[in-house]
């Protein structure tokens, strides 16, 4: 049995339903002396001493290591599946670019995009043979893929919507991502998966919230990602208008029959990241809410027993990255 789960409309599959109720399951905390089994370790941003850097901790909170230490800042994206390298997005130049940092202690890192949009969201192929991120250059996303050295780019989405991609499926053969319509005053995004070449793309979500951040399980039997509502706040700063949501969740879509089950209620979670054996979800708690800082939470896979990793007084965490077992 899975449990409680919750249908929308997915994809050219069945029924929408517009609410599926509060599973007391998700909303199940642990003690903070409670010992739970994660094993490995997390990679995170944090802008505690000012700027955003990128610190490393075990999977349990314990031992923080600061990663990076300049004036731009990083954000940590994907680890190369022997663990031995971190691939991330830096503004460190003045402009959004990816890079990759090897994870010895050294801090050796090498540059591996210099174009004229921003880049960003670099996600490595569990075969180790791909790096997949998206650029935006006038308003418009679009996805390429590379080698993990930078070589050999090639762009595999060309349209007028924006698209994020976020995950490599975990035999290497499929991308999820997400669409967007190419304005600011619409709140809608859907996910989609394509072959590893970007034809054949599957629309997987059809619905009224705005569904991004797709990241496939390791044994590729679900996907976690963030859905938020069409409610949004729009906050007006200097000469930009920015929208603001207030409602945001983890939900869980099973890969064989498109249902979905929802995982956190609190309306303030996104970022899902899997651990290496698929049986926890670190996650940013205290999205997209100007009354609230960020924090690192990681719960089960089911949504229960979930437990605070990371508050630090007066900063921002976000960008959890579990880093594959070596």
């Amino acid at each position: 049995m899975r449990g409680a789960r919750c249908s929308v409309l997915w994809a050219l599959f069945v029924i929408p339903i517009l609410g599926c109720g509060e599973d007391p399951i998700s909303q199940s905390y642990t003690t903070p002396d409670e010992i739970l089994p994660f094993s490995g370790q997390i990679a995170f941003s944090s802008n505690r001493d000012g700027d955003y850097e990128i610190f490393l901790m075990n999977a349990d909170g314990t031992s923080l290591m600061q990663m990076t230490e300049n004036e731009g800042d990083d954000y940590p994206a994907s680890w190369s599946p022997d663990g031995r390298k971190l691939a991330f997005v830096s503004d460190m130049t003045g402009k959004s670019e990816i890079y990759v940092m090897e994870m010895d202690g050294s801090g050796s890192t090498i540059q591996l995009t210099d174009g004229t949009g921003r880049n960003r969201s670099p996600v490595w192929s569990p075969d180790g043979q791909k790096i997949a991120f998206y650029s935006w250059s006038d308003g418009d996303g679009e996805i390429f893929v590379m080698d993990p050295d930078g070589t050999n780019l090639v762009q595999l989405t060309n349209n007028d919507i924006n698209e994020s991609v976020y995950s490599w499926s975990p035999d290497s053969q499929k991308l999820a991502f997400s669409r967007t319509p190419k304005s600011i005053f619409n709140s809608d995004s859907e996910i989609f998966a394509m072959n590893a070449d970007g034809s054949n793309a599957t629309q997987l979500t059809d619905n009224d919230t705005y569904d991004s951040l797709p990241a496939w399980s390791p044994d590729g039997h679900t996907i976690a990602f963030t859905s938020r509502s069409a409610t949004a706040s729009w906050i007006k700063t200097g000469k930009n208008t920015h929208m603001q949501y207030f409602d945001s969740n983890i939900f869980l879509m099973y890969t064989d029959d498109f249902e979905v089950r929802q995982l956190t209620y609190d309306n303030l979670s996104t970022d899902a990241s899997w651990s290496p054996d698929g049986q926890f979800i670190a996650f940013l708690y205290g999205a997209f809410h100007p009354n609230f800082k960020t924090e690192i939470h990681v719960m089960d896979a089911n949504g229960s027993r979930r437990r605070t990793l990371i508050d630090w007084p007066d900063s921002n965490e976000g960008s959890p990255t579990w880093r594959p077992l070596q």
